[in-house]
């Protein structure tokens, strides 16, 4: 086999750059060069690149299942591939007829019918009458729409759609097929049904499978291999267990971010004053200016930022890479031209870069943005901020913070390649300290509306939700290991008291709820701290996004009636659960235990000669 035979695509140093215009008549007024008349302000384009500096190749019969983000440049990715886009610069080599299924509504004629849709789309690939015949048999059979097939497609539903474009696609084995997302609009069956259709195909005829889904367990089920695009770039490479493992863990990283965040804001604007926990998250505004407040004289190509704590890195920002300036991550470049004195992304045999250089920008420095995790960040004995770059001799590049009100200096480049700055240094407060180690999210006692209510002769002072290891997590696996953790005061003796939580759908349903006293705790209840435990060991709620409460009431009713409040967080805690593995039928909203037994019942009688 030639060279050329063993791979199915090809791709070198791809890279797609767009054009972003100020205003949406300034991209007119550039192609018909007449910006010049617009003489009171200077038309000038931002550049966005999607993807750049991308190497692959995949083998003649590879499934291969590509993971990313939303935004990360995956549709890009596949949009060059079959053609719809041009790359701005390497090169795009398919070595076979690539088959595309790519949004909905892009294949089929919405008046025709499935099947005048069908017959067109099979005579378009050149197959004689009899031919289309066979093949539309065999289609129709596997699309199963049954009496929709001769309805028009405009009538037709998402996953209807999806279903007719999947076996059309397919009725014959394509060289290459390319699949994004289009399935996630099937339902479960069906989409098992295309799951075994591509696996036969790579095994029957050699077809190479490009496949996007965020369907983590259809991508380790199909594929032979598994990519992770990140901010336009490869990230990791390999075998899909492992690359859907590493995203995975992303993934429930970013999910514990938002649910964090989400529960702070509710918890604010329900108790009527600020939660005295930090954001899980922050942003910190840096930037470089001339020792002279002026436009720089050289250039200076700065390659890497990277904010780190005691040596742990926070948050990394690749200047120059792709998507390095797009508003939608918290670590950018900002770069307007005719504003700030970046320059555009650039490569050089070091790799991607961005210079600080004269633009003539409205303002003469290069700002930049950092996010980071909040409390890592107050834990810290010493933050740093590291940049890589190349300095100019002819300026003194200073570095400085954004504190809120102004910038503050915190010291030049060094033309030596690698700076290292001192941003904080201080002693981790008690209330940092236990924020880190998961103790939770202190709330400051607070009067206020009817979510926080009661007479507080005991106070809930912080919820945790911790995993097998400690840690407080708002993403768990139904099946975990969780133990939800109350920790406050008593103010006075409380002979009584029943502590509850109530965990709801958030349609408002009951999932489920679990109550204690002192007679299951073992504790005297006098006044003085205290910490209690319920522990769900295994959690058995099925799939789905929870919302809890938290309280102490004065006792228990019989007639299931509100006993006297003492404390209440009402619907402040917020989590998700999740179906751990390969597991293909939902258990519902809780996983019941249960015991299955057989046996013969009603055997028939051997037969007597």
């Amino acid at each position: 086999m030639s060279e050329s035979d063993a791979y199915a695509i090809r791709i070198e140093g791809l890279g797609k750059r767009y054009l972003l215009w100020p205003r949406p008549g300034d991209r007119v007024l550039a192609a018909l060069g007449l910006d010049r008349l617009v003489f009171w302000r200077r038309i000038q384009p931002r550049e966005f690149w999607a993807l750049r500096g991308l190497d692959l190749t995949i083998a003649r019969g590879e499934r291969v299942g590509i993971v990313g983000h939303n935004g990360a440049g995956k549709s890009t990715l596949l949009k060059l591939l079959t053609g719809i886009l041009s790359p701005t610069e390497g090169h795009v080599r398919a070595n076979g007829q690539v088959q595309a299924l790519m949004e909905l509504g892009t294949a089929f004629h919405p008046e025709l019918s499935g099947r005048e849709n069908v017959r067109v789309s099979l005579s378009y690939q050149g197959f004689d009458a009899a031919r289309v015949r066979e093949l539309e048999a065999e289609i129709v059979d596997f699309a199963e729409l049954d009496e929709f097939i001769d309805q028009p497609i405009k009538t037709y539903s998402a996953g209807m759609y999806a279903r007719l474009a999947f076996s059309t696609a397919t009725a014959v084995d394509p060289e290459i097929v390319v699949i994004d997302e289009i399935l996630g609009a099937g339902d479960a069956y069906f989409a098992g049904k295309c799951l075994e259709r591509m696996r036969g195909m790579t095994e029957r005829s050699g077809s190479t499978v490009l496949f996007v889904s965020h369907d983590l367990e259809s991508v380790q089920r199909l594929c032979t291999r598994a990519i992770w695009i990140e901010r336009g770039r490869l990230i990791a490479d390999g075998e899909p267990l492992a690359i859907v493992k590493r995203y995975a863990e992303q993934v429930r990283a970013r999910a514990e971010q938002r649910i964090r965040a989400r529960e702070r804001r509710v918890q604010s604007r329900q108790i009527g004053e600020a939660v005295d926990a930090p954001e899980p998250r922050r942003c910190v505004l840096f930037h470089l200016v001339t020792e002279g407040r002026a436009h720089p004289r050289g250039r200076h190509a700065v390659r890497r930022i990277t904010l780190r704590a005691d040596g742990v890195e926070l948050a990394t920002l690749d200047v120059g890479a792709p998507m390095d300036n797009d508003p939608a991550h918290g670590s950018r470049v900002l770069d307007g031209p005719g504003v700030m004195d970046w320059g555009d992304a650039e490569r050089d045999s070091q790799g991607a870069f961005r210079a600080y250089l004269d633009r003539r920008g409205r303002y003469e420095h290069a700002p930049f943005e950092l996010e980071y995790d909040a409390a890592r960040y107050d834990a810290a004995r010493r933050v740093e901020l590291v940049i890589h770059a190349d300095v100019s001799a002819v300026d003194r590049v200073i570095v400085e913070r954004h504190d809120g009100a102004h910038y503050r200096m915190l010291g030049p480049l060094d033309s030596g390649g690698v700076t290292v700055l001192t941003v904080a240094e201080h002693v981790p407060s008690s209330g940092a300290e236990s924020l880190a180690s998961g103790a939770g999210a202190p709330v400051r006692e607070t009067s206020g509306p009817d979510a926080e209510y009661g007479d507080r002769a005991a106070r809930i002072d912080a919820v945790a939700l911790l995993d097998r290891e400690g840690a407080d997590r708002r993403v768990f696996d139904s099946g975990e290991r969780v133990v939800i953790t109350l920790t406050g005061t008593i103010t006075r003796a409380l002979p009584s008291a029943v502590f509850v939580v109530a965990i709801y759908l958030p349609d408002g349903q009951c999932a489920t709820q679990m109550w204690c006293d002192h007679t299951h705790l073992g504790l005297d209840l006098a006044p003085g701290a205290f910490r209690v435990e319920f522990v769900l060991d295994p959690l058995l709620l099925g799939r789905s996004a929870y919302v809890g409460s938290v309280a102490i009431f004065g006792s228990l009713r019989d007639d299931g009636s509100e006993a006297p409040a003492h404390h209440v967080w009402d619907r402040c805690i917020y989590f998700e659960v999740r179906q751990p593995g390969l597991q293909r039928t939902p258990r519902g909203l809780f996983a019941q235990p249960f015991e299955a037994r057989g046996a013969r019942v009603g055997a028939a009688p051997r037969a007597q000669r």
